[in-house]
C-alpha cells in the first residue's frame, strides 16, 4: 500500500478509465456489506436469505467491474512501479473478494440446512473486513491520485 504513495508522481493518472467505476465498486461493496448485516441480524428468519442472495449479486457485479477495469485500463503493471503497485493492491483485494463470495455461497448452502449460526460469524466478519480494506484501497489508489487535491 505504501508503494502507491512512494512511487506516486505528478504524471501518474488513475488506473481506472473513469472515476465513476471505482465509485460504483465502492457502492456495490458497501451495499453488499449492508445486505450481509441484514442477513446476519435476521439469520433465523425465513426472509433473511434474500439478503445473502443480494450480497452475492453485488459482489459478483463488483468482480465483473474490477476485471473489466483491469482489461480496459490504459496502463499495465509494466508502465511504472506506481502502476505495478496499484494493480497488485487492487488485484490482491479482488482475490479476497472472490474468496468472500465463495463464503457467501457457503452461507446460502448452509442456510438451507439451518446450520447458519455456527458458520455465519466468521464469514460475516471476513466480508466486513474485506469491505473495510476496499475503502482503504479506494483512498490510496483512486482518491490520493485524483487531481482534485
Amino acid at each position: 500500500m505504501f508503494n502507491c504513495f512512494w512511487f506516486n508522481d505528478i504524471e501518474n493518472t488513475s488506473i481506472s478509465y473513469s472515476f465513476s467505476v471505482p465509485i460504483l465498486e465502492t457502492y456495490l461493496l458497501v451495499m453488499s456489506s449492508l445486505m450481509v448485516s441484514m442477513f446476519h441480524s435476521g439469520v433465523v428468519s425465513d426472509y433473511s436469505s434474500k439478503y445473502i442472495y443480494l450480497a452475492l449479486l453485488f459482489s459478483l457485479v463488483f468482480i465483473c467491474f474490477a476485471v473489466d477495469e483491469f482489461f480496459n485500463s490504459s496502463f499495465n503493471s509494466l508502465c511504472s512501479p506506481y502502476y505495478a503497485s496499484c494493480f497488485m493492491l487492487v488485484g490482491l483485494h479482488l482475490s479476497h473478494v472472490v474468496v468472500g463470495s465463495l463464503g457467501l455461497i457457503e452461507l446460502i448452502y448452509f442456510n438451507e440446512f439451518e446450520l447458519v449460526r455456527s458458520k455465519s460469524e466468521m464469514i460475516v466478519i471476513y466480508w466486513h473486513f474485506v469491505d473495510f480494506i476496499w475503502l482503504l484501497v479506494f483512498i490510496v489508489v483512486y482518491i490520493s491520485n485524483n487531481k482534485i487535491f
